[in-house]
Order: structure tokens, then sequence, then C-alpha cells
């Protein structure tokens, strides 16, 4: 994993146009922390779901056409309520793979 540099991941998303803003961020976190993919998410308005804005991955899986934004995630019992509730990263270890949820 190379030496994380906040300006340098700012740079890239101010210099990326609007709309793909958010899948640099995600690319560059990829890069960064050398991760096999990033998603990111945010609640929707009631507060009652997760709206995925981006993900990156590899593999056909998340070509484009299969990486729409705009999917909805239920929060109601689900581990990311306990992450939003608890504002409090979760990491779980599933075999020689790392999941990784951080509120922002």
């Amino acid at each position: 994993m190379e030496e994380f540099d906040l300006w340098s991941l700012l740079a890239a998303v101010e210099d990326a146009p609007p709309v793909e803003a958010a899948e640099v961020l995600a690319a560059e976190l990829a890069r960064v922390l050398d991760a096999e993919a990033v998603r990111l998410l945010v609640t929707n308005m009631s507060g009652t779901a997760l709206v995925r804005m981006t993900h990156i991955g590899p593999g056909e899986e998340w070509a484009a056409g299969r990486n729409e934004r705009g999917e909805s995630v239920e929060l109601a019992g689900s581990v990311y309520q306990d992450v939003m509730r608890s504002q409090r990263p979760q990491v779980s270890i599933q075999g020689n793979r790392a999941r990784v949820l951080v509120p922002v």
C-alpha cells in the first residue's frame, strides 16, 4: 500500500467533471489502499436507505452498464444501519479478505 496523500486525492476529484467525481474518488481510494473494490453510498433524504453513487472493482461484473448508480440498499436491520448509527468503522474478515465499512 502506498502512502496516502490527501492533497493528491482532492486534486484528482477536483479535476474531474462533476458527474465523474465520485468514480474518480472511488478509483483513487482503491489505488491508494490497494483495494479490490470501493463502493460509495449516501443515505437517502428520509434516512431509510443507502443509495450507491458508484463502485469500482475488478472484472467484467464491474464493467460499464453493470455498476449502475442509484441502486438502493435498505438500512433497516442491516450492518450499514449499525455503522451509520454508531458512526464507527466496522471490519469483517472473510478468509484472506477484509470488508471495511466506514461512515464519512
